[in-house]
């Protein structure tokens, strides 16, 4: 039995290329975003409340030790100071 190259090794998946569906999933997903950011652009200059939860979520993140969330906690908090 002959085996080719690519069972051999081990090919990253992000180096292939993406299939039509792929591509198409992408543009879908691309234009949905569009179209959101479009329609959030005149609340742009209205402020938003504090909410202390994202201060729970700060210390909660620390506590745990969950980077991803110390992360979004950390952000708000700075834009708010």
């Amino acid at each position: 039995m002959t085996k080719s190259v690519l069972d051999d090794q081990q090919v990253p998946l992000s180096t292939l290329p993406p299939s039509p569906t792929q591509k198409r999933f992408a543009l879908a997903i691309m234009l949905v975003l569009f179209v959101a950011f479009c329609a959030t652009v005149p609340f742009a200059t209205v402020p938003l409340p504090y909410f202390r939860e994202f201060a729970a979520i700060f210390l909660i993140s620390s506590i745990v030790h969950s980077r991803a969330l110390l992360a979004i906690s950390g952000g708000y908090l700075s834009a708010r100071s």
